[in-house]
C-alpha cells in the first residue's frame, strides 16, 4: 500500500463541532476556581465551580461513549490518570518518609493503598499534616465519577428529568449537610464539601 493511501486511512473523520455552552460553562468553572484560589473572596462562592465541572466532564464522557462505547472510555481515562498519580505518590511518599524520620513521627504504611487506588481521601504522616495528601481530593471524586458514569449516563438516557432532579437534590442534600450538620462519611469526611462547593 502506498504510503499516502496509508496516511489517509489512519486519518480521522471530521472533528465534532464544538459545544459552545460547555466551553462558556468550563471557562466560567475555572475562572471561578483561579479567582477563589487566588484572593479567597466569598461572592465567587455562588457559582458552583465543582458540580459544574463534573457536569462538563460527564457530557465530554457522554460524547466519547457513543463514539468508542464506555468501557473503552473509562479505561482510556484510568490510563491516563493512574501514572501522574503513582509518580506523585512515590515522590511524596519519599519525602513522608524522609520527614517522619527526620521528626521523629510515625508513617502508617496501611495509608499507601489510598494514594494507589483513591477511592478514599488520601492520608499521609503527622510531618506532612495534610499539605501533601489534601489536593487529591480531586482525583478521588474523578475515580468515582469516571467508575459511575457509564450507569449515570444510562440513567440519564433512560430518564433524563428524574436524573437532574436526583442530582440536583444530591447537592442540595450535601450543602445541607456540610452547612448544617455534624455527620460526615468516614471514608471521605470532606465530600460534603468538596463536591457541593
Amino acid at each position: 500500500m502506498p504510503a499516502h493511501d496509508l496516511r489517509s486511512s489512519t486519518r480521522r473523520g471530521p472533528a465534532a463541532p464544538r459545544d459552545r455552552a460547555l466551553d462558556l460553562l468550563r471557562a466560567a468553572a475555572l475562572v471561578r476556581v483561579v479567582v477563589w484560589h487566588a484572593t479567597g473572596a466569598a461572592v465567587v462562592t455562588l457559582v458552583a465551580a465543582m458540580p459544574v465541572m463534573f457536569f462538563v466532564s460527564g457530557s465530554l464522557f457522554a460524547a466519547s461513549a457513543a463514539r468508542r462505547g464506555s468501557a473503552s472510555v473509562v479505561w482510556s481515562r484510568l490510563r491516563r490518570l493512574g501514572p501522574p498519580l503513582w509518580l506523585f505518590a512515590a515522590a511524596a511518599w519519599t519525602a513522608m518518609a524522609v520527614g517522619a524520620w527526620a521528626s521523629g513521627t510515625t508513617l502508617d504504611i496501611t495509608h499507601v493503598w489510598s494514594w494507589i487506588v483513591p477511592i478514599g481521601d488520601p492520608a499521609g504522616s503527622a510531618w506532612e499534616a495534610g499539605w501533601l495528601a489534601t489536593p487529591l481530593w480531586y482525583l478521588r471524586t474523578l475515580l468515582w465519577i469516571l467508575l459511575l458514569a457509564p450507569l449515570l449516563a444510562r440513567l440519564v438516557s433512560v430518564a433524563p428529568l428524574a436524573s437532574a432532579v436526583a442530582a440536583s437534590g444530591a447537592l442540595v442534600a450535601l450543602e445541607w449537610v456540610q452547612r448544617a450538620s455534624s455527620w460526615r462519611p468516614p471514608l471521605a469526611p470532606r465530600l460534603p464539601l468538596q463536591v457541593g462547593g
